[in-house]
């Protein structure tokens, strides 16, 4: 059943789809992409099958690794690894840009995302480090978001050689 969830979640991870729907019933039409893979695959794999029918549809505190607790874990985790390798890639790398820029997503919640560019031995790179919900467009807002994501993955701001702010205001 594991390589059904890796494969799924890269399935979905690749195309930009969200992993959750409204319900966590495996059968129902609505209970988004990542249940709804697995019950694809159970279709044509007698132990996906199996696993599914022991595992699944069970009510809270029954456990079953593919409930949407122990997804947002595995997805927090995966996020956590690749964090530790984007920044240990600008660690070595050394010096980097900082490009900022905020924006409404879909819930009408401004949003502020920070990339990191920085030169590899092979080429340059442009690393998404995170997504962040603001109060305000003003700048101490927006540097407070920064300050916290570079504490938090250890880059240090003398390191920073450009930098790049768009909607930022006093």
């Amino acid at each position: 059943m594991i390589w059904a969830d890796s494969n799924s979640l890269k399935v979905i991870s690749a195309r930009g789809l969200p992993y959750h729907g409204d319900s966590e019933i495996i059968g129902n039409n609505n209970n988004g992409n990542y249940l709804g893979i697995l019950g694809l695959i159970s279709e044509y794999d007698p132990f996906s099958k199996n696993h599914l029918e022991e595992f699944g549809n069970k009510e809270k505190g029954h456990l079953s690794y593919i409930s949407k607790t122990i997804f947002n874990e595995v997805i927090l985790l995966l996020k956590t690894n690749v964090m530790h390798y984007i920044t240990n890639e600008i660690k070595i790398s050394k010096y980097y840009s900082i490009i900022m820029d905020s924006t409404p997503e879909l819930s009408k919640v401004d949003q502020v995302t920070i990339v990191i560019r920085c030169c590899t031995k092979s080429d340059v790179q442009e690393r998404l480090l995170e997504s962040e919900p603001i109060e305000s467009h003003t700048g101490q807002s927006i540097y407070d978001v920064l300050e916290k994501l570079l504490s938090n993955v250890g880059l240090n701001i003398e390191d920073c050689r450009g930098q790049s702010y768009d909607n930022a205001y006093e």
